[in-house]
């Protein structure tokens, strides 16, 4: 058996040598030399290689086995015109880290040798491991920060010296668990009236004072002044899971977030900046400006050009180099706002149109990707590539007239991936069924949580409006997963016991109430996990245009249960006390 094609970043232009020197020793029998035409835009390599079969008669696989779908199901952006075999090979094995490998009947496969398996576990655990200590330390003196008044920028200045500081420093006191919450960046909600009376008083300080503070920024904070009037609904959600406007200013300056939500959409987003954070001090001046009367347009406008650029300077500190962007084909020059008559593209529409539009061979990872704004300006194609690859944070190399496109974390993201047969299941019956039922949420919160993360939260086709005031997606797993597996974990008995609110604690194994106590503090981040002893668990649900499933959780230590609700659209576990 013979293999060639490896990862090119790890001393890429020997091992290059050695490939071509391989491919054209070699090895096969067939002839690689025929060239190939194929247009991917999010095509699995199981798909690819079927379409590169019934082209060039060759007998092309992606993976060994049924087992192998980590190889078949990854989805590819592959756009290339009458380029030999071998390159796009070379560039496929290249771009996904995989290797081909031929038999003695000439089969020719694609696949992940234990060695790559092995390579890639390791970095994802270096990644993770790195992520989280820099979080940490971020994090943490991004909190001190808030106690050391030691003011060097605007924002700290005008901080310090306000009311909605000393409501915010009341806040945290009167919220001890918050810092624990806010370090490890968890999504957690309570409800309003489970606070007591000093804790209400300081939240509505802090919430009515932060309106005053931002309100030359954003005015229409004053809309939200009367949230707490109807206080029987408010839920507080913190560091709730929401689309940031600007993802850099989200990552390098907000310190941690919090929703106030009310009914019929009378929600108010209180975000706490970093007194020390990057674009801090840009804001800040914009606020001063304001506070002394300068015109508003004038001035927020100014903020947001001294915003980018600031990230342009950031971005060119930090760049990220497409290796061989020398030619004719990169030196043309191009509007694509112009041509397009667009300015958003997402990351398979955006090279999809500069092969359309340029000719450019493209070889590329497809994961989900923010959508990339590209300016109404005349520029080379290097250009807009180079601008393109830092923006979805990609390495890129041009050779063999193909450029060749990999995530910089495609060992992390590979690990998101889901069955293509398991998310087509989902799609249908969401669409069928007009959402998801029990068993379906059940099932999803069963995939790692690199999956959750990744699939279930990035897929458009997995979020199914039924209706103008209804959404059914896949939240319900992406937050309540601990509370789903828990369900999940339980046998028929437990399961009969649950609904006739006699299932206690002591008839839950350990590991179940471990799956339990994470789902109470993934719907509460201030609870705090409880020993066995006399708690009791049911299950009821609720029958209307939504089917709310209720975890009811009673605790000796209070009166009142914890209630985590997940939303379903219609039964699925059984009760079996009903015939």
């Amino acid at each position: 058996m013979i293999t060639f094609g490896t990862h090119y970043y790890n001393m890429k232009k020997i091992i290059f040598i050695l490939i071509l020197l391989l491919i054209s020793a070699f090895a096969f029998s067939q002839d690689l030399s025929k060239t190939v035409s194929i247009n991917s835009d999010g095509a699995t390599l199981k798909d690819v290689c079927e379409y590169l079969s019934m082209q060039t008669k060759m007998d092309i696989r992606a993976g060994k086995s049924e087992k192998d779908w980590q190889v078949y199901d990854r989805r590819s952006v592959i756009h290339v015109e009458k380029v030999p075999l071998k390159d796009l090979m070379v560039a496929i094995s290249n771009v996904f880290d995989l290797t081909w490998e031929s038999d003695e009947e000439g089969v020719i496969y694609l696949t992940a040798s234990e060695e790559q398996l092995n390579k890639e576990l390791k970095l994802r655990e270096e990644y993770f491991n790195n992520l989280k200590t820099d979080f940490e330390t971020k994090q943490q003196s991004g909190y001190e920060a808030f106690s050391n008044q030691s003011a060097n920028n605007t924002y700290a200045k005008l901080l310090y010296s306000s009311d909605y500081y000393k409501n915010l420093m009341d806040f945290f006191n009167a919220f001890p668990k918050l810092k624990d919450i806010f370090l490890n960046k968890k999504s957690s909600k309570f409800n309003y009236n489970s606070l007591n009376e000093n804790q209400k008083r300081i939240l509505q300080a802090f919430a009515l004072s932060y309106i005053d503070f931002n309100s030359k920024i954003n005015p229409s904070l004053k809309e939200q002044m009367g949230i707490f009037q109807n206080s029987d609904t408010l839920s507080i959600l913190i560091n709730p899971v929401l689309g940031a406007e600007d993802e850099d200013i989200e990552k390098d300056s907000v310190f941690a977030k919090l929703l106030l939500k009310g009914e019929r959409n009378n929600n108010l987003e209180i975000v706490i900046l970093n007194p020390q954070g990057i674009y801090s001090d840009i804001i800040g001046q914009a606020m001063l400006k304001l506070s002394r009367g300068e015109n508003s347009d004038e001035v927020k406008k100014k903020m947001q050009v001294d915003i980018l650029q600031f990230k342009a300077l950031m971005i060119e500190h930090n760049n990220t180099p497409c290796e061989n962007l020398t030619g004719p084909i990169f030196e043309e020059k191009y509007n694509f706002n112009a041509l397009t008559n667009r300015k958003s593209f997402d990351f398979k529409d955006f090279f999809a149109m500069i092969h359309d539009k340029c000719g450019l061979n493209i070889v590329a990872d497809y994961f989900y990707r923010d959508n990339f704004e590209i300016d109404n300006v005349t520029l080379p194609l290097s250009v807009f590539i180079q601008n393109a690859c830092n923006q979805y944070e990609v390495n890129g190399i041009y050779r063999n007239d193909i450029l060749e496109l990999q995530d910089k974390l495609y060992y992390v993201k590979v690990a998101g991936v889901v069955p293509t047969e398991w998310v087509d299941y989902w799609i249908v019956k969401g669409y069928e069924n007009g959402g998801y039922s029990l068993e379906d949420l059940i099932n999803m919160s069963k995939l790692n949580d690199i999956q959750i993360d990744m699939e279930l939260r990035n897929n458009p086709d997995m979020n199914v409006i039924v209706d103008k005031e209804f959404r059914f997606n896949t939240n319900e797993v992406q937050n309540k997963r601990y509370a789903l597996r828990f369900l999940s974990s339980l046998d028929d008995d437990q399961i009969k016991k649950i609904y006739e609110s006699k299932l206690s604690a002591f008839e839950l194994d350990d590991f179940q109430w471990d799956l339990l106590q994470k789902a109470l503090e993934e719907h509460d981040g201030f609870y705090t996990p409880e020993k066995k002893n006399s708690q009791v668990v049911k299950l009821t649900r609720e029958m209307g245009r939504v089917i709310e499933f209720n975890i009811e959780y009673t605790s000796d230590l209070s009166s009142e249960p914890i209630t985590i609700t997940i939303l379903t659209n219609k039964l699925i576990i059984k009760n079996p006390n009903k015939k």
